[in-house]
């Protein structure tokens, strides 16, 4: 079965809600986000996006509130990530989004990144140029 960049978020995103048992509509809303010829707008305000590389399935779990601190206090304000297929895709048209010592858990790496206020640049595809093995 392929699939596209847009609904591999898509299926990444429900499959996190539905694994947690809380319906999409109970989900806090995001804020839209734009680019114009300036800059990002970030519900309707301009922002300057202060980012570094983390890699979620590359750092355990429990260090992640840590890293995500030491960003925030070199003055970043958003993390970028892979989402990599081949682990999130393990056979073809089954994702996994849970296990492996919690460093397949997107939705708890997008729920600690969001409380310790850091925007997320999230990159899903199958080729991340990122080897994961």
């Amino acid at each position: 079965m392929a699939i596209n960049r847009r609904d591999f978020a898509k299926a990444a995103v429900l499959g996190a809600a539905i694994h947690n048992g809380t319906a999409w509509s109970d989900r806090p809303t995001m804020t839209p986000v734009s680019f114009d010829r300036h800059c990002w707008r970030i519900g309707g305000q301009a922002a300057f996006l202060v980012s570094g590389e983390f890699h979620y399935f590359r750092v355990p779990k429990a260090d992640w509130k840590r890293r995500m601190s030491l960003l925030k206090e070199a003055g970043g304000n958003a993390i970028a990530t892979y989402v990599p297929w081949g682990l999130h895709e393990p056979t073809e048209g089954q994702f996994v989004f849970s296990g492996q010592g919690g460093i397949l858990d997107l939705e708890e790496f997008l729920e600690t990144a969001r409380e310790a206020g850091l925007y997320v640049i999230a990159r899903p595809g199958p080729s991340s140029a990122s080897p994961t093995s």
